[in-house]
C-alpha cells in the first residue's frame, strides 16, 4: 500500500521572504480622480440648481394628476391578432413493437 511504500525524506529549511518596507512618506498631491471628482460634482449642481427651483415654484404636485401621454405609450400601441387554430398532436397507435432496434441488432457480445 501507500502508505507502507511511503519513505519521508529529510526537507531542507527554506528561508521566509521578506518584503522590504516602505517609506512612510504622506502623499502630498491630488489625484486625478479627486480633481475629476469635483469638476463633475460641481457641474451637476448647476445643472440641477434650475430643476429644483422650477419644481420648487409649481407647489403641491400631488393635488394634480398627470394628464397626457408618455412617448412609450404613443409609440408603441397593441396590434390586433389574429385567430390561429389549436395545434393539434396526431395519436401514437396503441400497438407494442415487434421488431429490432438497431442497436439491438448490431450489438456484438464479447
Amino acid at each position: 500500500s501507500y502508505a507502507a511504500d511511503f519513505v519521508a525524506k529529510p526537507l531542507e529549511q527554506r528561508e521566509a521572504h521578506v518584503t522590504p518596507s516602505k517609506p512612510k512618506v504622506p502623499f502630498q498631491g491630488e489625484s486625478t480622480y479627486h480633481a475629476e471628482y469635483q469638476a463633475v460634482s460641481a457641474h451637476r449642481e448647476e445643472q440641477t440648481a434650475g430643476a429644483r427651483t422650477a419644481r420648487d415654484a409649481g407647489g403641491d404636485r400631488s393635488a394634480a394628476p398627470f394628464e397626457g401621454q408618455s412617448s412609450y405609450a404613443a409609440d408603441f400601441v397593441a396590434k390586433p391578432l389574429e385567430q390561429r387554430e389549436a395545434h393539434v398532436t396526431p395519436s401514437k397507435p396503441k400497438v407494442p413493437f415487434q421488431g429490432e432496434s438497431t442497436y439491438h441488432a448490431e450489438y456484438q457480445a464479447v
